[in-house]
């Protein structure tokens, strides 16, 4: 890692990885304890493809920048972006649905 900008995009891709795996902890604890909640688990499994691509991507530009083969995978970093945002609004969107009484 020489540059700055490449230290900087490392600490991105681990940051991202570790808080995103700290989410991933979370959304498997409330999971577990919350009765009614489906177990198919896709905002989890969301969570974690998306946060394999952003950080994964992010963190080889850091190590390899020059690389052809990540020139051709560039928009894998974007995609995991968009999976980990889909699998909070996911994930929230399942949690609220299940809190409401269920009509007698």
């Amino acid at each position: 890692m020489a540059s700055a900008e490449l230290q900087t995009r490392w600490g991105i891709a681990v940051e991202y990885f570790r808080f995103m795996g700290l989410g991933l902890v979370v959304m498997v604890v409330v999971r577990t304890l919350s009765a009614g909640m489906n177990d198919r688990m896709w905002a989890e499994r969301m969570l974690v493809l998306g946060t394999v691509l952003f950080s994964g991507t992010v963190g080889a530009e850091s190590i390899t920048p020059d690389s052809a083969l990540l020139s051709r995978v560039g928009w894998a970093a974007p995609l995991g972006g968009v999976l980990m945002a889909l699998s909070w609004f996911t994930f929230v969107f399942e949690f609220i649905r299940n809190q409401r009484p269920s009509p007698s």
